[in-house]
């Protein structure tokens, strides 16, 4: 059965969309669900799950055509041809930003990384300054305490310079223990 990401405002349909094809006239008479659908498709239709893989992430409704009540097989095949197509478009848009900010994040911390962040003074006309910090012994957390307790701490110093430095100018991870903030000029 597909995945459904049900947030707030999740429409009525969501949960009967999981299994597949949703025929608007098979419901049942008294159903609120029928009484929303018919609302938004007119006197009947069909609704067709978008599918990213398994995940839900939306549908496609196509109302009655005129003067008929039902649909042909082969409209219903072309529909489904249709929502998996378009499925596959936002699957493959969202693929794409997740690609595109990864590349210019660090995995870690969330930061701007260092060719990010190279952009980003590349981009300003008159930076007033650029700050680079080295947190002094870090090998040593790593070597003594393990990795994970490493990783927690770069991403505590992380949270830490990005809440002081705050809107004011830009936090990024350069790599291992280097981290830079960008100031701005102001005014």
């Amino acid at each position: 059965a597909p995945r459904v990401h049900e947030g707030v405002g999740a429409p009525p349909e969501v949960a009967v969309l999981r299994s597949g094809t949703l025929h608007v006239n098979r419901l049942g008479a008294r159903s609120s669900l029928r009484a929303a659908l018919l609302e938004r498709l007119g006197t009947g239709g069909v609704l067709a799950p978008l599918l990213a893989g398994t995940t839900l992430v939306g549908s496609v409704g196509v109302g009655h055509p005129i003067g008929r009540r039902t649909f042909a097989d082969q409209d219903l095949r072309l529909l489904d041809v249709l929502a998996r197509h378009l499925g596959s478009a936002l699957d493959h848009r969202r693929l794409e930003r997740r690609l595109r900010h990864d590349s210019a994040h660090d995995g870690l911390t969330g930061l701007p990384n260092r060719t990010r962040f190279a952009e980003l003074l590349d981009g300003l006309p008159d930076p007033s300054a650029v700050l680079l910090i080295d947190l002094d012994h870090f090998r040593e957390v790593n070597d003594t305490l393990g990795h994970a307790h490493g990783d927690r701490l770069l991403r505590q110093a992380a949270r830490r310079l990005a809440t002081e430095v705050g809107r004011a100018g830009i936090v990024a991870r350069l790599g291992g223990d280097e981290f830079a903030v960008l100031a701005p000029r102001a005014g």
